[in-house]
Order: C-alpha cells, then sequence, then structure tokens
C-alpha cells in the first residue's frame, strides 16, 4: 500500500518545466571555442608545414590575417625563448642550491632539509607557471610574493622572584619540571652571553629584476614573467635569512651574486632577442622587397599578355563588327534599289493603263451598254420563267382540285374512296412551290398555308379513305334511320323489356310530318331523323351532323358510327375548300 501511495504521489507530481538555455550557450561559446581551436591547430599545423600553410592562407576564411597577426607578435619564437627560460631558471635554482649547501648526497642537517624542499617545489611551481602562461599568451602576471608566516621568537626572561621573609628557610637547587617554586626561592643569576654570538645582521637586500624588464614587458610577456618568478624568489631567500647560514659559506667568503648573474643573463637574453627581433625584421624585410619585385614583374608581364590579348580580342570583334555593319549597309542599298525600280515601274503601269483606258473609252462605253442591255433582257426571261413557273404550279394544283372533286365529291358510287393518290399528288405540288419560290415571302406563306392544310387530314383517313355523300345518304336512310327510330324510346337505364317495348310502339308513330324550320327547337327522336334526312336530301352534311348530335341515350350510341364517317367526309371536304380557296389566290396575285 506504501508503495502505491508513493507512485501515485509521484504520477501526480507536476512536472517541472525545462529551463531552455540561452543563446550565448547554445551558440556563441560553442562557436568561438570551435573556432579558436579550428585556428589554433591550422597556425600550428601553418608553421609545421608549408603547403599546409599555402592551404590555410588561400582557402581557409580569414587565414591569411590569423597568420600575418600570429607573425607579427612573433609567436614563432615562443618555443625558444621558454627553452631559454626554462634553462635559466634551472641555473638560478642550482646555485641557490648550491649557496644553501644542499647537494644531492644527504649531508644536509634534518633542520634545513624542509626548507630547501619547499624552495625547490615553490620555484618549480614559478617555473611551471611561466611555461603555461607563455604557451596561453596571457597579459603580464606578476605572481605575488609568498608571505612565510610569521616565526614567533620566545625570548627567554629571567626569572624574578621576590626574596621571602627572613624568617622562611631558602632553597638554592634547580626546580624540577613541572613544579612550581617554594616560598622562599631564590633563583640563580642568569648566565653571561659569549661575545662571539652577537646579533644576527640583516640580510643583505636583493635587487628587483621587475623594473629593469619593464620596458621589454609589452613585447616580451615572457621575460616580464620571468623577472617576476625571480623576485618571488628573492622575496623568499629574504624572508628565511636561514637558508644562506648568515650570509657566509664555509669558507667565510661572501656568497655568490647569483641574482645579479640571473640578472644579467636575463639582460643578455633580452638584447639577444631584440638582435634576433632586428635580424628577423631585415630578413623578412628583404625576402619581402624580393617578392614584391618578383610578383611585380610578373605582374607586367600578366598585364602586356593580357593587354595584347585584349587588344586582338577587340581587333577582332571590331572587324566582325564591321562585316556585320557592312553586310546591313549592302543589304539596305539593296532593298532601296529595288524599292526604287518597283515604283518606276508602278509608275510606267499607271501611265500606260491610264493611255489605254483613254485610247479604249469609247470601245468600253459600246460595250458596256450591251452589257446593260443582255443584263435586262436576262432578268426579264428570268421574270418570265418564274411566271411561268408559277402558272404551271397554280395550274398543277386546280387540276388536283378539279380530279378530287369530281373523283369524290361529284361521284355518285356508293363505295369507299381512296385518298392517298391525291394526297400525294397535292405534298408534291407543295414540295415543289417551297424549293422554287423560297426567296419570295409570299409564296412561302401560301406554300406553308397549302402545306398545313394538307397536314390537317389525318393519315387514318388518307389510309382508309372517306365514304362519299351517297354511300352517307344510302347508309343513313336503310340502317341507322329504322334502328333509332325502334330505340326512340328506350330510357338510359332500359334492359331488353324497354327495347321490346319501345320497338313496338315504334310502328304506331307518325313519322311523315313535316319538319319545322328550326331544328334545334325540339329533341324529339323522330322530328330530328326527319330534320336530318331533310339535309341531307339537299346535301347539307354539315347541318346533318349537327342535327344528329342531338340525340342523347341509346339513339346517339347507334349513331355514333354513322357521325365519325360524316365528319372525315366533312374534314377532307373543308381541308380542299382551303386549299382551292388558296389556289384561287394565287391565280389571282398573278
Amino acid at each position: 500500500m506504501l508503495k502505491l501511495r508513493l507512485n501515485r504521489i509521484h504520477l501526480n507530481r507536476p512536472i517541472p518545466p525545462v529551463n531552455r538555455k540561452g543563446i550565448i550557450r547554445r551558440l556563441v561559446l560553442p562557436t568561438t571555442f570551435f573556432a579558436g581551436l579550428f585556428y589554433g591547430a591550422g597556425v600550428y599545423g601553418s608553421s609545421q608545414n608549408d603547403k599546409f600553410r599555402d592551404f590555410f592562407m588561400d582557402q581557409v576564411p580569414l587565414g591569411e590575417t590569423v597568420l600575418n597577426i600570429c607573425e607579427e607578435s612573433n609567436l614563432e619564437q615562443l618555443a625558444d625563448l621558454s627553452k631559454g627560460t626554462i634553462e635559466v631558471v634551472d641555473q638560478s635554482i642550482q646555485k641557490i642550491k648550491s649557496i644553501a649547501g644542499v647537494t644531492d648526497t644527504s649531508s644536509t642537517t634534518t633542520h634545513e632539509k624542509p626548507i630547501v624542499e619547499k624552495i625547490k617545489a615553490k620555484t618549480e611551481a614559478a617555473v611551471q607557471r611561466g611555461k603555461e602562461l607563455s604557451q596561453q599568451k596571457l597579459p603580464e602576471v606578476i605572481p605575488k610574493k609568498i608571505q612565510p608566516p610569521p616565526i614567533s621568537v620566545v625570548q627567554e626572561a629571567p626569572i624574578s622572584v621576590k626574596p621571602a621573609s627572613s624568617n622562611l628557610p631558602t632553597y638554592d637547587r634547580e626546580i624540577p619540571i613541572g613544579h612550581e617554586p617554594p616560598p622562599g626561592y631564590i633563583g640563580s643569576a642568569p648566565r653571561p652571553r659569549d661575545p662571539s654570538t652577537g646579533p644576527i645582521p640583516p640580510p643583505p637586500t636583493l635587487p628587483l629584476l621587475a623594473p629593469t624588464v619593464k620596458e621589454l614587458a609589452s613585447s616580451e610577456p615572457i621575460l616580464a614573467q620571468l623577472a617576476s618568478s625571480i623576485d618571488s624568489l628573492a622575496g623568499f631567500l629574504r624572508d628565511h635569512p636561514n637558508v644562506i647560514v648568515r650570509g657566509k659559506d664555509p669558507s667565510g667568503l661572501d656568497p655568490p651574486k647569483v641574482l645579479s648573474t640571473a640578472s644579467e643573463d636575463l639582460k643578455n637574453l633580452a638584447d639577444r632577442l631584440q638582435n634576433l627581433k632586428e635580424e628577423k625584421k631585415l630578413e623578412l624585410q628583404s625576402k619581402l622587397d624580393l617578392q614584391a619585385k618578383e610578383y611585380e614583374e610578373n605582374w607586367k608581364n600578366e598585364f602586356d599578355s593580357e593587354r595584347v590579348k585584349l587588344s586582338e580580342k577587340f581587333q577582332q570583334k571590331l572587324n566582325k563588327e564591321l562585316e556585320v555593319q557592312e553586310s546591313l549597309i549592302n543589304e539596305r542599298l539593296e532593298q532601296e534599289v529595288i524599292k526604287q525600280g518597283i515604283e518606276i515601274q508602278r509608275n510606267w503601269i499607271n501611265k500606260i493603263k491610264s493611255e489605254i483606258e483613254l485610247e479604249r473609252d469609247g470601245r468600253y462605253s459600246k460595250l458596256s451598254k450591251l452589257e446593260s442591255c443582255f443584263k435586262q433582257l436576262g432578268r426579264l426571261t428570268l421574270d418570265n420563267q418564274d411566271s411561268l413557273d408559277h402558272q404551271l404550279r397554280i395550274n398543277s394544283l386546280w387540276n388536283s382540285i378539279r380530279s378530287i372533286n369530281s373523283n369524290v365529291f361529284d361521284t355518285q358510287s356508293f363505295t369507299k374512296i381512296p385518298l392517298d393518290n391525291h394526297i400525294r399528288a397535292l405534298k408534291r405540288i407543295s414540295a415543289n412551290s417551297h424549293k422554287i419560290n423560297s426567296t419570295i415571302d409570299e409564296d412561302d406563306q401560301s406554300v406553308d398555308l397549302l402545306s398545313t392544310a394538307i397536314d390537317t387530314i389525318p393519315e387514318n383517313v388518307v389510309e382508309s379513305g372517306i365514304e362519299s355523300l351517297p354511300n352517307l345518304t344510302l347508309w343513313y336512310k336503310q340502317s341507322v334511320y329504322p334502328r333509332i327510330q325502334s330505340a326512340s324510346l328506350i330510357p338510359k337505364q332500359g334492359g331488353l323489356i324497354s327495347y321490346l317495348t319501345s320497338y313496338l310502339l315504334s310502328n304506331l308513330f307518325f313519322t311523315n310530318l313535316h319538319a319545322s324550320s328550326s331544328p334545334f327547337e325540339t329533341k324529339d327522336p323522330i322530328h330530328i331523323l326527319n330534320q336530318v334526312d331533310k339535309f341531307l336530301d339537299i346535301k347539307d352534311l354539315n347541318s346533318a351532323i349537327r342535327t344528329l348530335n342531338l340525340l342523347d341515350g341509346w339513339p346517339k350510341v347507334l349513331a355514333h358510327d354513322w357521325i365519325v364517317e360524316a365528319r372525315k367526309h366533312l374534314e377532307f371536304q373543308q381541308a380542299i375548300q382551303v386549299i382551292e380557296t388558296e389556289a384561287t389566290l394565287q391565280s389571282l396575285l398573278s
């Protein structure tokens, strides 16, 4: 349970936001570090290999500038200076050891050995620090003088004890260590000192080297560091005078002038470095002068060669331009000559044409008159031809109408009359009229009216034909009239008994009555039948159909077939009348 609670606590704990690194840590510091490492390795490789130096100067950005800065700072001599500095410091250490009486054999006392080891360690540390500073090219840093801890000197003070009273016993023996003096103790007088062991004279003042090389500190930082190291050693010796044993060596002579010798060596080294710099400067200047002369000669030769090449190229280009311009000028001249020739030829042709026209003006006028006469004659011929064609079409249309009237309406036959030949002839006449007179509006209207009248005739009528008027009259009198008369008394909802009753009673009617003048006054079946019979006798089929439509009930059902055939006959007759009227109109207009 405890583990589960701890896991829930850890899961519910909010995740702390991740701190993003700044742009300096992410970009500036790594870029600066890798750039310094890359250029440092390039400078070192350039000092070791000439081919790599040329590559570094030509291909690497700012490579030549970095190498020039390193050459101006004389960084190539740092290795030699560091080696010389190490040798001088080693010599100084050996001299200090010889003065202090320290040898490789363990002949020194146990009291002086720790001090010499301290001096050696501090000297080596100072030398190592000087090497690091010289390699890192740091500015002048003067190490602080080592201040040894003050040595506490306890002077033995004479013990003064007040004299005890006269009545107390005296004690003249030495007091044991760790015991207090008894009452009445009188100590012995102090021992007199040896006059030969007087106070130790102060050590001689050691000179400082840093001020002497101050002028070279800016140009030679290694010398300044070396001088500061020697000054620190001198300060250490000054603070520990026991190292040189009161300033006397075993022979009783003065100590060797180590520091002065080191100072002189340092000055000589500085002079040598200065002379070496001057020599290298002169040598480099001479090399630069020679190289500049060589470069100048090469540049002059290249300049002359390039000038010759440019002059040749310019001459070639100029020759080409001259050739192009010459060809363009010649082409323009040719075009101008051709243009002038064409213009002259045109002028001559115009003059010749004008003279010919003047000479043939009379002939042209006669020919134009003849042409106008021929055109007028052609127009008259065409007009006559159109009139003749129109008359022929009208005549053919009238012939078709007369044929239909004689074969359909004026016939005395009692059979069904076919209409397909007559309708086919009318359609052919209408199509020819439409093709010939398609440009005339009036003819177009007449042709449209003729075709419309023909289209009103149903196809079943054309195929099956129509009944003639005598046949319709005979059909009515023999079949329709008796049937309607026998069924005239049947009601609308009547059955067989009603029919038998109507059939028997219809024979008792008076049928030969005089018909009234108005056919639409009554709906009596017998009266309507008499009226229809009268209209058929005078050949008024339209009035007969209208009168027969007044019937209702069973009489109208019995008359339905006759009415349909009569309507077909009447519709065809009306269409033929329209065509006849149109033919009459065209005859009048022509």
